[in-house]
């Protein structure tokens, strides 16, 4: 993108309109320091954004968290995240919480 014959190669910024500030900023975050503030908060968007931008280290750092954090609430929802990103340890662990 930055080295290629692309626009964002000839621009001094590169826009990210499909996900919001808090996601971009946990990408940024994890980018500079291998960390995410708020990373519960922002789990589920920053799966995504791993996978769009190949930044698998992230996608683990979101799983897991996703996996630590299944509630009656959400069980539906991470499952589908999982289904989506193929991320195995959290369908496991969703499938785990469901049959109980």
């Amino acid at each position: 993108m930055l080295t290629g014959p692309m626009l964002e190669n000839r621009q001094d910024s590169i826009q990210i309109v499909d996900f919001d500030d808090n996601a971009i900023q946990g990408m940024l975050e994890y980018l500079y320091s291998g960390e995410v503030l708020n990373l519960e908060e922002t789990a589920g968007e920053l799966l995504k954004i791993a996978e769009k931008y190949n930044l698998p280290g992230l996608k683990t750092l979101s799983e897991d968290s996703l996996t630590g954090n299944i509630t009656v609430e959400n069980a539906c929802h991470h499952l589908a995240l999982a289904h989506v990103y193929n991320v195995s340890k959290l369908m496991k662990s969703v499938h785990k919480f469901i049959s109980v």
